[in-house]
């Protein structure tokens, strides 16, 4: 080699454009870097600001579960309270509607007592063909010592839904003009209850009965009653101006009962 060769133009050339092209490289890869360096440093912000939303987002929810929470709980309570009042209010309106249901039962048995306080009730006089029902109750005036002229006036017939056969008994109904003449003819009764079908002019000594026109929840409590003095539960039973009363044993108060529950009650 020829090493004092003299240096051309061309080869000066080559090494300016060598060194220059290594120098844009490194420039590029610097810059390159740095860049890459910013987009880093951009994407460390981009997710701390994500992460500080996201906590942001939590804590708000959070505050809403509580707010919604304790708005919950008061409606609740209110709602709570609300269904007290409402039982409190329907309990009081269900015993106001028995009281009234009670009141109207209660007037209404006693326009149904007072449009039956003319009436009273034979029973145990067989059917006879061509009977004369105001013959028969002039007898039993007699035999409770009515003068025939001051016989009360009466209407009689027979209760029944079917037709009347010999030998039945059908009760018959006696409706007085005058209340009063019941009153005292059913006193008669009371202090004697010695009726017998000869007194009426039948062969026999079956008694006869008379009895005040009951209401069916009157008669229904009075048969219960006879059924329970019967067994030695009560000592006496009748009714009183359609209403029965009953005594629990000899020297007794009476008691008038309304209501077959009201006549258990007595006997427990």
């Amino acid at each position: 080699m020829n090493i004092n060769r003299p240096v051309t133009r061309s080869s000066s050339l080559n090494k300016l454009s060598t060194l220059a092209l290594k120098n844009n490289i490194n420039k590029r890869s610097r810059r390159e870097i740095d860049e890459m360096g910013d987009d880093v440093s951009s994407l460390g912000d981009l997710w701390a600001k994500i992460q500080g939303l996201f906590e942001d987002t939590n804590s708000r929810i959070d505050s809403c579960k509580s707010d919604l929470e304790i708005r919950i709980t008061s409606v609740e309570a209110k709602l709570l309270e609300l269904k007290t009042d409402c039982s409190v209010s329907v309990k009081q309106v269900s015993e106001r509607l028995d009281e009234t249901r009670n009141d109207l039962y209660a007037v209404s048995n006693q326009l149904d007592r007072l449009e039956r306080a003319h009436d009273l009730i034979l029973n145990g006089v067989p059917f006879s063909q061509n009977e004369d029902l105001q013959v028969l109750f002039r007898m039993i005036a007699a035999k409770l010592a009515y003068n025939p002229a001051n016989t009360p006036i009466v209407s009689l017939k027979r209760l029944s839904k079917q037709a009347i056969t010999v030998g039945t008994s059908p009760p018959i109904l006696c409706q007085f003009a005058i209340r009063n003449e019941r009153i005292e003819l059913y006193g008669r009764y009371l202090r004697s209850r010695n009726l017998t079908l000869r007194d009426v002019g039948f062969e026999s000594n079956n008694r006869i009965f008379l009895n005040e026109n009951l209401t069916p929840q009157a008669r229904e409590v009075r048969s219960e009653a006879l059924k329970l003095k019967k067994q030695g539960h009560l000592h006496q039973v009748y009714s009183r101006d359609g209403i029965v009363c009953v005594r629990s044993a000899a020297g007794a108060d009476p008691v008038g009962v309304f209501s077959t529950g009201q006549l258990l009650e007595l006997t427990i």
